[in-house]
């Protein structure tokens, strides 16, 4: 409540006031004594729908411009989506020539005499096999080439992917670092 107003007292009637209150209104007399008006035709025939035509608003001419806009925006999709009404696409050939991978570049036979070579050695120094460290040498040698079989496995020659290009690239430097190694292994 709002705190500048005054706090006006309660007030309850008697039953005499509210008695007197329900005689007056069920006084059909009175009723008769109030004012009575008429309003003139132009009033009755503005509130009454006239039979000469309708008023359009601003209201129905949107309605009836949004109809119009959805009609053709319809119509427009119907035409772009409609295949019979597209020009006939000419028909173009190419052709793209492909340099397939060369499995030569990643010296398959070099390996096999290389294997070959370090077969040799062992059994010209069966002591070879019995130091950790060239075991570990020719395991590690042996996981280089499993590797590399299965990513040549991988590579399609008709598809460029360079990243396992690169990888083939990484094994083979490794793997000529250990050859080397294993090659020119001394026991003593």
């Amino acid at each position: 409540m709002d705190k500048n107003k005054p706090i006006l007292p309660e007030y309850s009637p008697s039953e005499n006031v509210w008695n007197a209150i329900e005689n007056e209104l069920n006084n059909k007399e009175l009723l008769g004594a109030l004012p009575q008006y008429s309003p003139s035709e132009k009033v009755w025939n503005k509130i009454q729908p006239s039979e000469k035509g309708r008023i359009i608003t601003l209201t129905n001419i949107l309605k009836i411009a949004a109809s119009f806009v959805f009609i053709i925006g319809v119509g427009y999709l119907i035409a772009l989506l409609n295949p019979l009404n597209k020009e006939k696409g000419a028909i173009t050939y190419s052709e793209e020539w492909i340099e397939p991978i060369d499995y030569g570049n990643w010296n398959l036979e070099e390996d096999r005499n290389i294997a070959s070579l370090i077969e040799q050695k062992e059994t010209e120094t069966p002591l070879l096999l019995k130091s950790e460290e060239y075991n570990l040498l020719k395991k590690e040698y042996n996981n280089l080439l499993e590797s590399k079989q299965e990513i040549l496995n991988e590579v399609n020659p008709y598809n460029e992917n360079v990243e396992l290009e690169l990888i083939l690239t990484r094994i083979e430097l490794e793997k000529s670092s250990i050859v080397r190694s294993l090659i020119s292994f001394h026991t003593t």
